[in-house]
């Protein structure tokens, strides 16, 4: 099958936590926590009681600067937070997911245009754009929520995305590892992939006609 097919999705957009890397937001709690001899535990249930959830949404949504992020965490934690030391714990919790990276040459020879599609905040997309700039550069475009103020699976996200595929919302096939954000781009009228694990990811992506450079058994 080839891009010209007329069921082929012509762009591909990816998410980046959990997709392209995985993260783990408690590790920059246990950074935090072990370097003032503090007990992690006790930093994570401050922080969840305290409405952590609601400050990083609108980080995430652009509603709030890196400086008034880390101000405000300062407040709910009752402590002093250096910003290299917040740009290191908080930055810091990523972790290449090299099965996807792999593919994603693969995939932009075929002819698919690779869109990078995240809610995410400046300090996070400040780190990994750098640190995974090699794998960054097989995206032809990315769509960051802060930068565009709105968070999936509001339609507005999808909508930005679609631009940036250069592809009409039919054409685009949007792969996510939470539901609700797939189940957002269905509704936008792309075609949604939930992500599971690499293989299974792979195995879709195959069996819809793009070759990953994998041999299923």
């Amino acid at each position: 099958m080839s891009l010209q097919d007329k069921n082929m999705p012509k762009s591909i957009i990816f998410d980046f936590g959990n997709v392209v890397a995985f993260f783990d937001h408690d590790s920059a709690w246990e950074r935090l926590a072990r370097e003032r001899g503090l007990a992690a535990d006790a930093m994570r249930r401050r922080l969840s009681e305290r409405g952590f959830a609601g400050l990083l949404a609108r980080y995430e949504s652009g509603l709030t600067t890196s400086d008034g992020f880390r101000r405000d965490l300062e407040a709910m934690l009752e402590m002093e937070l250096a910003e290299a030391d917040l740009e290191r714990a908080w930055g810091g919790i990523f972790r290449l997911n090299e099965a996807v990276a792999a593919i994603l040459p693969r995939l932009k020879a075929s002819g698919a245009r690779l869109v990078l599609g995240s809610n995410t905040n400046e300090i996070h997309a400040k780190r990994f754009l750098h640190e995974y700039a090699t794998t960054m550069s097989w995206f032809d475009a990315i769509v960051l929520s802060y930068e565009i103020g709105r968070l999936k699976p509001a339609v507005e996200f999808y909508a930005e995305c679609e631009i940036a595929a250069r592809a009409t919302a039919g054409e685009c096939l949007f792969i996510d590892d939470r539901i609700e954000n797939v189940e957002g781009a269905l509704r936008a009228g792309m075609t949604g992939l939930l992500y599971r694990d690499s293989a299974g990811l792979i195995e879709d992506l195959t069996n819809m006609g793009f070759d990953c450079g994998v041999s299923l058994k």
